[in-house]
This record gives structure tokens, sequence and C-alpha cells, in this order.
């Protein structure tokens, strides 16, 4: 076994997350890192639980969208006025700011 083979088992897959760049006028969403327009990926990507300001130790599905620009994922979750009205709203520290994120109300009581 070459070291290419078996670092990948070493080393945990990272997750970028940040805000995303969104036109309400478009309703429209953007990757703040490379531009592109990410709206067709709408869904439930996951961040880490420490990015919660709410004791969550595992891994919470948030609203938002996900861009493939890098080799990593990058998730951008939604602003909490964008997110569907059954979706609980939670503080979330990214990138240095609190910012108020929509996750399901399954999910996040499951995970506390």
């Amino acid at each position: 076994m070459t070291v290419r083979e078996s670092s990948s088992d070493l080393v945990e897959p990272r997750t970028i997350v940040l805000v995303a760049d969104y036109d309400e006028h478009l309703d429209a969403a953007f990757c703040p890192l490379c531009g592109s327009e990410v709206t067709s990926t709408i869904g439930t990507p996951t961040v880490p639980g420490d990015l919660l300001e709410a004791r969550v130790v595992d891994d919470l599905p948030v609203y938002g969208w996900r861009c493939e620009c890098r080799r990593v994922d990058v998730v951008l979750p939604a602003p909490d006025e964008v997110a569907p009205d059954h979706f609980e709203r939670v503080d979330a520290q990214i990138e240095g700011e609190t910012v108020r994120v929509a996750s399901p109300e399954p999910a996040l009581a499951e995970a506390a």
C-alpha cells in the first residue's frame, strides 16, 4: 500500500461553510468563492454542529445550497427568511458573525 492510498483513511473530509450571496430580487443564491449561481442545489446539506450556538454535538442539516467549486464541500446556509416556515431557526457562527440558519425541527431535537 502506498502513502497516497492510505492517506485518505487518515484525513477527514473538510467542509467549508460560508454565508451565501443571496439576491432577493432575483430569488437567486451565489457562491461567495466563485460567483456561480447555486440556486438549483437547494436542499439540506449538513454543517458541523460546533458552528451552532445551541449545544449540538453531531453534524446538522440546514436549509441551504451547495457549491462544487472546490475539492471540499462548500455549504452555503440560506438566510432564515428564505427557509420554509416549518424549519426551526438557530444561531450559528459563520465567518466570525452570528447568522440565523434554519434546520429541520426533528433533526435539531435529535441532535441536542
